[in-house]
């Protein structure tokens, strides 16, 4: 690798700017907002204790802890520099990580194209809504780069960092930990079982299962207790079906899917580890499906199993790139560097004629942003309690502003969901909690900003102080404090 290091890093780097080309780079917003109001908590901003999802984690330890932590290292001013550049070195180590591992099974001048085949070709075509590339940096992020380095562990043989490294994984994102887990030693086993007669294998792999094993638990139990409204409707159908129920699945992800999986299987139906990998992911899929579709059982669904499908994903770039190693392409033979570069080149630029698609402090709304940033001057040191437009995300790191709810920003414990779910219905009114909450927006506004005394009432009786509005609305019963473009704050009488 010491020779070839600088074909790795264009390697990654192509793939990087190909995707924020494409899919762009986010900071304030989107999934985002689950984390920055914490960060902003932990560094001290104490006018946010009376924010929903902050004040229901009541300081405890939760699946977004160890990211929390980790970022609120960094002052605010340096934030949106520190997840930039977090964000970028995690997608660069992923990438090359990718190619060695490629490199693991054929030593190919193709390996270097993997990363665009596997994460830049295909992405947004795993069911259920998952990708190893995020717009945002998120802790999952983090969990799937120790996945993506788990597995390279393996393929290496190198079994002592194993638990350590599956540790540090589920820490920063359980589900992606115990996935990753159970996958990586039906590998193990099944391509090297003779290295299991060692004492330090079999330590590293006791050790990998206790650990993860613990943790997850520990992230299983604080997710139990009882809700007066149906936990699994309110999680699974109404907040997060693209993520949870099969059939809300795109029917072209899922052909797409099966069609990586058969022909990894045929490419690689001799190697008994990867034919385990990809019979486990199946047999899981075929089990979850059953368990959420028919059972409606909540362990199960909280396994969230189809997201192990972006690693067939995986299997299937190698198989191609195997594939295509026995079609002798001699310019690429001797012109590896060369179209490293000539494809880098034309990424970056590709990047540079569309800037719009990275936004470095934040990506939001420039006028939501500003009247943000505004109305946090206005309040200062004042209480406040803040209710926004049920799609807006990236209000409250402009704002510092603690929200009565967010659509958004949950934890997936059944007692915080039942309160969750009043208080939507207080703000945005009923819902079908038998759908999408997302397919709901529209309605969900409409009644937002249809305002009436009886309602202001309400509002007011539950803390509420201030609204933020995207139209003007009746007046009465409120001041008009801010205006910025096409949004409006009102403060509550």
């Amino acid at each position: 690798m010491r020779s070839n290091w600088y074909k790795y890093l264009l390697a990654a780097i192509a793939c990087y700017s190909a995707l924020v080309w494409r899919i762009s780079y986010h900071f304030g917003d989107g999934d985002q907002e689950e984390v920055l109001g914490q960060i902003l908590y932990a560094q001290g901003n104490t006018g946010l204790s009376t924010d929903f999802l902050i004040a229901s984690s009541g300081g405890e330890w939760s699946v977004r802890t160890a990211f929390v932590e980790l970022m609120s290292l960094f002052s605010e001013s340096l934030l949106p520099l520190a997840f930039f550049i977090s964000h970028l070195l995690v997608y660069l180590a992923m990438f090359v990580l990718i190619i060695r591992i490629g490199d693991s099974f054929l030593s190919s001048n193709w390996n270097f194209f993997l990363p665009l085949v596997v994460v830049f070709a295909f992405y947004a075509h795993s069911p259920g809504a998952n990708d190893l590339y995020s717009a945002h940096f998120i802790s999952e992020s983090l969990g799937l780069l120790f996945a993506v380095l788990a597995l390279y562990i393996v393929v290496s043989k190198r079994y002592a960092w194993l638990p350590l490294i599956l540790i540090v994984c589920t820490l920063f994102h359980p589900l992606v930990g115990i996935q990753a887990l159970v996958l990586v030693i039906a590998y193990w086993m099944f391509s090297d079982s003779h290295s299991l007669r060692s004492r330090s294998s079999v330590l590293a792999l006791v050790n990998s299962v206790i650990g993860v094993g613990v943790l997850t638990g520990l992230f299983m139990l604080k997710s139990g207790g009882e809700g007066v409204h149906s936990y699994f409707d309110l999680m699974f159908r109404f907040r997060n079906p693209h993520h949870y129920l099969p059939s809300q699945f795109p029917l072209m992800d899922m052909v797409l899917m099966v069609a990586m999986f058969l022909l990894t299987a045929w490419m690689f139906k001799r190697h008994k580890g990867i034919v385990a990998w990809l019979g486990v992911t199946l047999v899981g899929m075929a089990i979850y499906w059953l368990g959420v579709e028919v059972f409606e059982a909540e362990l199960i669904a909280k396994t969230q199993w189809f997201k192990s499908s972006i690693w067939i994903r995986l299997w299937f770039g190698i198989a191609l790139v195997s594939f295509m190693n026995k079609i002798r392409v001699e310019l690429l033979d001797r012109w590896t560097t060369l179209s490293l570069i000539v494809v880098t080149l034309l990424a970056c630029g590709a990047l540079w004629m569309q800037p719009g698609n990275f936004s470095y402090t934040n990506s939001t709304d420039p006028d939501l942003v500003q009247i943000g940033h505004d109305f946090r001057k206005e309040m200062g040191s004042k209480e406040h309690l803040v209710i926004q437009p049920i799609h807006i995300t990236g209000f409250q790191f402009a704002s510092h502003a603690p929200l009565f709810v967010s659509f958004k920003s949950i934890l997936h414990y059944p007692k915080f969901m039942d309160k969750w779910y009043d208080r939507l219905t207080l703000v945005y009114g009923d819902f079908d909690v038998q759908a999408s909450g997302f397919h709901q927006f529209f309605q969900a506004n409409h009644y937002y900003h249809k305002l009436d005394v009886t309602r202001l009432d309400n509002l007011r009786g539950n803390g509420i102080t201030h609204i933020l509005a995207t139209k003007e609305l009746n007046k009465q019963g409120m001041d008009l404090i801010l205006q910025r473009g096409t949004y409006f704050i009102y403060y509550i009488q």
